[in-house]
């Protein structure tokens, strides 16, 4: 009786539970001196419920973060954000939970103001409810393709790639004295398994392929548009899914093994939404902020 109710405590704590552990994840963060731009700034948030801030707790979404963190509480931070930066910095956040990359090509970039006077950044998530939407509820299709084939999503894929392409562009042309884009990529919650078991989600075993697919279509985007920069998301998540806790998995990482996703396996809990703002502000710090 012992040893069957231990080897399901084990099996329970390994495969049932998803701690978020505690405190900053440890992700370093580049310094940045205070602008003597004196021009206004305007950082503008455009995708899907992770840029939303969906889920997080008061003032710990990675935007909320990004923009502005002087009352956080977290020492590590140090003052790190944008407006400290820019003290004239306008923020819009045009993001919305839920949405799919067809919907912010056609919904959200045409709500993007036009500004000649202004240089604009613009951080986006986008992709991943293409992916993960409908959740093996309906037969897959193009912005709802869960449990697609390879195959069968090969025309969806090409067509994400013309879609980032026209959306870069289409920013382009509503800041020219500049827009600097950050589009991270997409995250994957079974850490690189393809397994999404005790999800109630459907087997997906082509999901990591698409997935991949998608994400090669985003570090690639900067080879036609400089201005592109890629916040490597997907990287850093990898180790902090659904396998967190599992030593034997590739990407286990035993300084942090603890889940930064939300009980509903696509949102990233606090912990994951403090991971996604160093990893913004670093990519934004080492190249507008130092710039001449």
């Amino acid at each position: 009786m012992i040893l069957i109710i231990g080897a399901g405590t084990y099996y329970y704590s390994l495969f049932l539970t998803h701690p978020p552990g505690t405190g900053p994840v440890q992700i370093s963060m580049s310094e940045a001196k205070i602008s003597t731009d004196t021009n206004e700034i305007w950082i503008i948030g455009l995708g899907d419920s992770v840029t939303a801030g969906f889920g997080a707790s008061a003032g710990k979404s990675y935007w909320d973060l990004l923009v502005n963190n002087a009352q956080e509480e977290d020492l590590s931070l140090g003052g790190k954000c944008l407006k400290r930066i820019y003290p004239n910095l306008i923020s819009t956040n045009l993001s919305k939970s839920g949405s799919t990359s067809l919907q912010h090509e056609r919904q959200q970039i045409p709500r993007l103001p036009r500004d000649a006077q202004r240089k604009a950044i613009i951080v986006i998530t986008t992709g991943g409810n293409d992916l993960i939407h409908s959740y093996g509820k309906e037969p897959p299709k193009e912005g709802a393709m869960y449990g697609a084939t390879l195959d069968q999503a090969k025309p969806w894929i090409q067509n994400f790639g013309v879609r980032l392409d026209k959306m870069v562009r289409e920013i382009n042309t509503h800041f020219p004295k500049g827009a600097e884009i950050y589009m991270a990529t997409i995250y994957d919650p079974s850490d690189g398994t393809g397994v999404m078991r005790h999800t109630g989600l459907p087997e997906w075993l082509d999901g990591v392929k698409i997935l991949a697919e998608y994400n090669k279509l985003i570090l690639n985007l900067n080879k036609n548009h400089p201005n592109v920069r890629v916040v490597e998301m997907h990287q850093a998540f990898l180790g902090h899914g659904l396998h967190a806790r599992h030593w034997w998995e590739p990407y286990y990482d035993p300084a942090d093994p603890f889940c930064w996703l939300a009980s509903n396996i696509e949102d990233p809990n606090d912990r994951g939404y403090d991971a996604i703002q160093r990893l913004m502000w670093n990519a934004i710090a080492t190249r507008i902020v130092r710039s001449p």
